[in-house]
């Protein structure tokens, strides 16, 4: 079940990363917003991968 959540905890957070970039590439936001954005997603990931290993803490990853 960790794995699972992991996997799809990523997935959405480098969907919406993806999204942030895309919408600079095509003049919706300002690069200093996107790079914001993406590292605000990055310290998302990072959180919600250590609040998935406290639910899950029996499994090894």
């Amino acid at each position: 079940m960790r794995a699972v959540s992991c996997f799809v905890v990523t997935g959405g957070w480098l969907t919406f990363g993806t999204a942030a970039i895309s919408a600079h590439e095509r003049g919706l936001i300002s690069l200093p917003t996107s790079i914001v954005v993406v590292a605000c997603l990055l310290a998302g990931a990072a959180a919600s991968s250590f609040l998935i290993a406290r639910r899950y803490p029996d499994e090894q990853a």
